[in-house]
């Protein structure tokens, strides 16, 4: 019996990978984009924020309660104890961030340790 050796195509040069197939994905989904930019652009401005606030959060301006958007030194506005609206907006977004960073792997790894998800449990869940 004969052995017939057939030679082997280079497999390296038309190798995809998985960037380049992520990629493909996002491209042919344009809602995802267009989401994955705003996060993205959330996420920037919640890093950025101790100096993008001009304001302290408990700084107020009673002269200038509720002032519209736009108001000279109140790009957002002010709120009804005149606080500025941009810098407790970016404040939520840093403490949200800081927060959610340390309780998601938390939670995670104790719901997988448990066997079961950890909206499973805790108030207002029966």
């Amino acid at each position: 019996m004969t052995v017939l050796t057939v030679p082997m195509a280079e497999t390296g040069t038309a190798s995809i990978t998985r960037r380049t197939r992520v990629l493909r994905r996002l491209r042919r989904n344009p809602l995802a984009v267009v989401s994955f930019v705003v996060l993205a652009l959330a996420g920037v401005i919640a890093l950025l924020s101790p100096w993008l606030a001009p304001y302290s959060v408990d700084q107020t301006d009673f002269a200038r309660t509720f002032a519209p958007p736009g108001t000279a030194g109140h790009l957002l506005g002010t709120d009804d104890l005149g606080r500025d609206v941009l810098s407790a907006s970016c404040s939520a977004r840093e403490r949200r961030c800081r927060w959610g960073s340390w309780r998601w792997p938390h939670h995670w790894s104790s719901g997988c340790r448990s066997g079961s998800p950890p909206a499973t449990s805790g108030p207002g869940t029966r």
